[in-house]
């Protein structure tokens, strides 16, 4: 019997210090709290920030003097000053109230010692003085930023909408399947694209994946085109399946100029789609796309000002069912994209969409049954794009010379 309570006190000894290792290992593992301002992360030399009840605190002498404030301790009153060319801020240790400009804040943590550090909660404080702050809860990471999120995507349109030459590259893939038959559908398609304003030029290299009817089938398709005058010059290139048409083909168009200034300035006006769809928009973390620091944005979008633009584009409505439109309309808006936006620069870098509530309802009524569908557009090369050169095996190509061009601009 002495034996058995032994072993058994051992067991418990063993698993209460197992445990006690293993929450000492998850603490020390877990991923410590970083700061950044308006993309610099600001450094902290000794007492790191913290996360209580909830709420993040930091050193005070850290993000304020990295914002330009100068910060004074009164140890006899346990008092911060935090002062600025704007902005007085008092907050005292263990007080629920702090001021700005002798107007009173609450606090839902109060500002304390740890460490030897005075600690304040960054959100309620900062917001006080005009700063933007967002939680990123995947890199622990507090973003306070000057500007808030739709001001960064309101500047970012209108940087976006003075670039005339770019790259891009689109990237599309959706899954489902026939209702009809059962046979699954899978598709995916990559467009490289390069634009070039003046002398008008676009590149486009398409790979296109099919699989449908149990076969697979890819497509390959390449095409140039050149405005000189008021001649428009395509060159197309189609691989489909294995199978190579016998040659390149080209044709012209008779397209006037100011309907080509008319057809790029659609194109760059499209980049503010956002700001017509907009019903919110979040800083949801930072990321790094091409070597570039980047806000990374999410954009709420109105699920009826998406379809009055389809409706625009298609130049006729778009056919959803009106009980599955009411459904979606008493969703509200749809989280459905998402914006890398760079903190130097405000040139859009990459955009990712989700329309596949709206896709799958279109589908639907033509007898396809959509599981998943992904969109991503990525930027690059603004202003700075290689100049297109025709292939050379195209450049024989039989032309044909279309008489006139009915503009629909």
């Amino acid at each position: 019997m002495l034996r058995k309570r032994l072993f058994l006190l051992i067991a418990l000894i063993t698993t209460i210090a197992f445990c006690l290792i293993s929450a000492a290992v998850i603490y020390a593992n877990s991923p410590p709290v970083s700061v950044t301002v308006d993309g610099q992360q600001v450094q902290f030399d000794d007492q790191q920030p913290v996360i209580i009840d909830g709420r993040t605190l930091v050193p005070v002498r850290g993000v304020f003097e990295a914002l330009g404030f100068d910060v004074d301790w009164d140890p006899s009153a346990r008092q911060a000053t935090l002062t600025s060319d704007e902005y007085l801020v008092t907050l005292t240790i263990g007080s629920y109230t702090f001021s700005t400009n002798e107007s009173s804040h609450t606090l839902d943590v109060p500002a304390q010692i740890i460490g030897g550090r005075t600690m304040l909660p960054i959100r309620a404080v900062l917001e006080s003085v005009g700063y933007h702050v967002y939680w990123d809860s995947s890199a622990r990471t507090v973003i306070v930023s000057s500007l808030s999120a739709k001001e960064i995507l309101t500047r970012s349109e209108e940087i976006m909408r003075t670039f005339t030459d770019f790259e891009m590259i689109f990237e599309m893939h959706f899954t489902g399947k026939d209702i009809r038959s059962g046979d699954p559908i899978n598709t995916h398609v990559r467009v490289e694209m390069a634009f070039i304003n003046y002398p008008f030029a676009i590149k486009l290299k398409t790979l296109m994946y099919i699989l449908y009817d149990g076969e697979g089938m890819p497509i390959n398709m390449y095409i140039y085109m050149f405005h000189r005058g008021n001649i428009l010059t395509t060159y197309s290139y189609m691989h489909l399946g294995g199978t190579d048409y016998p040659r390149w083909w080209a044709d012209r168009v008779v397209f006037p100029s100011e309907d080509l200034d008319s057809l790029v300035q659609i194109q760059l006006e499209s980049f503010q789609i956002f700001s017509k769809l907009l019903t919110d928009v979040n800083i949801i973390g930072e990321d790094i796309i091409n070597g570039v620091n980047c806000w990374k944005l999410e954009v709420d979008l109105d699920i009826l000002a998406m379809i009055e633009i389809a409706d625009a584009v298609l130049d006729q409505p778009v056919d959803i069912d009106p009980s599955a439109l009411n459904s979606l309309i008493e969703k509200g808006t749809m989280k459905t994209a998402v914006l890398w936006i760079a903190q130097d620069g405000f040139y859009q870098m990459r955009i990712d969409l989700d329309f596949l509530d709206i896709i799958s309802h279109v589908m639907l009524r033509v007898g396809y049954e959509i599981y998943s569908v992904t969109y991503s557009m990525k930027l690059f090369n603004f202003d700075n794009v290689s100049p297109i050169i025709l292939p050379e095996e195209a450049r024989n190509a039989p032309l044909f010379l279309m008489p006139t061009f009915e503009s629909t601009i």
